[in-house]
Order: structure tokens, then sequence, then C-alpha cells
């Protein structure tokens, strides 16, 4: 009794084998002696709940756990109480614990009934049920993570993302590869942890889930100058048929081409300063291109609106002015059937070779085969009317 920890082996041996400490089974000792040991054993398996779950050895702690409420001293309703009570206050002042852990004990303890009646304040139990809510959470998300190598997946590359918010170099080297499938899977998490988890936006530089927004950059569509000047060149071209004539057309078709691509080439110039200009408007920009990839009328929201679509409609107001109707219809209409036809139909951005130029256009153009049947014909159509009917509404722009 003065010493239990020198006789730790015996009070174990009496404690399970012959129910000490229990109304049933007294011991020669006063209540005073028994209260203290009974504290003294209390405390003993205290500290070593409390080790074990700082070290996080759960399972341990878990079988420790089990095999001493098993006991029938602690079948006491102040001490169990008591235990409870600890092991609650535990879990609120520790950091670190599973989810399953937390659900096996309360599970042995008959917290997870309906009618449980919980020995602390009803504000500690739901903030004790969101920590587990949230700790689930960040699991998933790390176990999605460890998979996106060997089962890659935008859940994955999203889940990696926001649990890289501490180290930007990764997290830029990540976001470099990601594509539009990931930046709606990043919309589907920033909204969960807005609306489900507000208690860990602060993982996220300022407290703000949506912080990958400025991770996501602009990218200009490919090959922009060459098909200006493409667009260019035979703008030009069709423009000069009522006062050359075919043939002469054809035969100044060079100087035609060099003039596309100086024009181009100044429409490039200016684009850096229309670049400098939406800077202002990055906000802005961001949320159109949302809406539109929302809308399926685009398929990656690094596609900026605003920014790419000032120089689209630049070059629209050029063809109008020198084509008229017929060739701002073209040239919309082609657009069109570029943002509405199926995915089969798109051209595939394979590798070429110049020994094949036939595929080496097709892929610059990045046309498909119904918007270069479209276009050839509209072509002809133009160059017909330019011919034969000169001067007709259909192909003077109104500037002119």
């Amino acid at each position: 009794m003065n010493d239990p920890e020198a006789h730790r082996h015996l009070l174990t041996w009496g404690i399970e084998q012959r129910q000490w400490l229990t109304p049933w089974q007294r011991i020669p000792a006063s209540e005073f002696e028994q209260h203290c040991l009974a504290r003294a054993l209390t405390a003993a398996l205290y500290r070593k709940l409390d080790q074990q779950l700082a070290t996080g050895q759960e399972q341990q702690f878990f079988d420790c756990l089990e095999h001493h409420s098993q006991q029938a001293w602690l079948g006491d309703f102040a001490r169990r109480q008591a235990l409870q009570v600890h092991l609650l206050n535990l879990f609120l002042n520790t950091e670190d614990w599973s989810p399953p852990l937390f659900q096996r004990v309360c599970r042995l303890f008959a917290w997870d009934v309906e009618s449980a009646v919980v020995p602390i304040a009803q504000e500690q139990w739901q903030a004790l049920h969101r920590r587990c809510e949230q700790q689930a959470w960040l699991g998933e998300l790390r176990y999605l993570m460890q998979q996106r190598l060997p089962h890659p997946s935008a859940r994955a590359n999203a889940a990696t993302l926001f649990l890289l918010a501490t180290q930007p170099g990764q997290q830029a080297e990540l976001a470099a590869g990601i594509v539009e499938a990931d930046w709606q899977a990043c919309e589907q998490l920033a909204a969960t942890f807005a609306t489900r988890f507000p208690d860990l936006l602060g993982m996220f530089p300022n407290h703000d889930p949506w912080f990958w927004k400025a991770l996501i950059g602009h990218k200009d569509p490919p090959h922009g100058v060459k098909r200006a000047a493409c667009v260019l060149t035979l703008t030009l071209a069709l423009n000069s048929l009522p006062g050359s004539g075919l043939m002469v057309t054809l035969f100044m078709l060079p100087l035609y081409a060099l003039g596309g691509v100086l024009a181009a080439q100044v429409g490039k110039w200016l684009l850096s300063h229309w670049t400098s200009l939406t800077q202002s408007l990055q906000d802005l920009d961001q949320r159109a291109s949302e809406w539109c990839v929302r809308h399926k009328l685009t398929a990656d929201r690094r596609y900026l609106v605003i920014r790419n679509g000032g120089p689209l409609l630049a070059l629209a107001v050029v063809i109008w002015h020198w084509l008229g109707v017929l060739g701002l219809a073209t040239y919309l209409i082609n657009g069109a059937i570029g943002l509405l036809q199926p995915a089969s139909a798109v051209p595939a951005d394979r590798q070429y070779r110049w020994r094949k130029p036939l595929q080496a256009i097709y892929r610059i153009a990045g046309l498909s085969w119904l918007q270069w049947v479209f276009c050839v014909s509209m072509v002809v159509v133009i160059g017909y009317v330019q011919l034969h009917m000169p001067g007709t509404l259909l192909t003077q722009g109104r500037l002119r």
C-alpha cells in the first residue's frame, strides 16, 4: 500500500485475478489507503495512455485502454467517468490522432449510440467530431497524394496541390503540368474546404482556399502568328481580285504572303501592349474564362478570354473591312465550328516531320476536316463574288 510501484506485479495480479478495489472483494486496508491505491493506479494508467497517444502508438493505446476498461475496479461509476473525462480531454489536447482510433474508443464506451451521454460539454464533443471529420478528410487527401504517381487522376493532382501549400516551389512545378480537369477538381476541393472545413483554412496562404488561382497563369493559342499571317494573306489576295484579276492575283501571291507576315508581326507587337493593358483585368479575365469552360465554350481556362479575345476581335474587324459580311461570316462560323464540333473531329496533336508537309500544315492550322471543307468552300465563294459581282455589299465593309 505504501509503495505501489515496488509491488506492481502483485497489484496487477490482485486487480486482475482477485478483483481488488471492488465492493465484493475488499482488502485489509482502510478506506483512505484504498483510495490512495486507486489514485496511484489511475495516475499510472493515465501516464501510460498519455505517452502512447503522444508518441503515435495508437494500437498499443487502444489495447491498453480496452484491457483496463474490462477490469472490475474501473467499473465504479466515479472512476469510469473520470477515465472517460481524461480520455476526452486527451483527444482535445492532442493534435495527431487518427479518426479510426477515435471511432473505436467511441464504440468501446458506447459514445456512438444516439442516446449516449458524454461527460464533457456539448461544444467540446462537437469540436471533437469536427476534428475527426477534418482528420478523415486530410487522410483521404494524403492517400490521394500517395497514389498520384501509380494511379494518376485529376483529384489526386488537386489534393497534392493543396497539401503542398507550404512548399511554393514544388507547387509551381506541379501546376505547370496541370490540365483543365485538374483545375476543376481544385474548384471542388476549394468549395469543400470553404463550406465544410473552415477550421482548416489556416493551412493555406492568407487563409484562402482559392490560392491556386494565382498558379493558373495563361496560355497563348499555338501558332498564333502563323495562323494570323495565313488569314491576312488570303484576305489581301481576295480583296485584290476585283481590280487585278485571277492570274495577276496568283502571280502576286508571294507579295501578299509577305504583306500578311508583316501585318502579323505588327499585330504581335501590338499584342504586347494589349497584354500589359489586360493585366489590370486579371481577376475579371479569370472569372470570364472559368465561365466559358463551365459552359463548354473553351476547353482550357488558361486561354484567357479577354487577353486572347482582343486580337481575335481585331482580326475580325480587319477581315470585315476588307471582305465584308462574307469574310466576317467565314471567320466567325469557322470559329463556331471549332467550338461546337465533337472531340473526335479535332486533329490529333501528334509529332510530324517536314518530309510530310501536308501533315505539318494540318497540325499547325489546327483545323478539323469540317473546318477545312467550310473554309475552302467560302474562299471559292468569296473569290467568285469578287470576280463576277465586284462592289457588292457582301464583300464590302462599311469602313471603306
